[in-house]
């Protein structure tokens, strides 16, 4: 059996998983930061997750570093989705994974 590089289900070609799994980047001396992860959570962005989902082609781009799974690409995406699910548990409804 082969070994997964991350820990999530699979889709067609990408993996799902729970935003709660991932790491967005918040140390301006790392390469990865982006001074955009400390912008505020766009309610247009989240709205618009509730509405249509989260659709393949806005997926996240993540790079694996040790146990980490950085996002690259998607930040503020990533965000939306973390408020949309604590929005969807508290409606009873099953949170939203993400296509990385």
């Amino acid at each position: 059996m082969a070994k997964t590089a991350i820990q999530a289900s699979r889709g067609d070609d990408t993996f799902l998983i729970e935003p709660e799994k991932l790491f967005r980047v918040i140390d301006p001396s790392h390469p990865l930061y982006d001074p955009r992860v400390n912008w505020p959570v766009s309610e247009k962005i989240v709205r618009s997750i509730e509405k249509f989902g989260f659709k393949r082609n806005q997926m996240l781009i993540i790079r694996k570093n040790g146990p980490l799974l950085e996002i690259v690409d998607g930040r503020q995406r990533h965000k939306a989705v973390l408020v949309v699910n604590e929005r969807r548990v508290a409606a009873g409804q099953d949170p939203i994974k993400i296509p990385v």
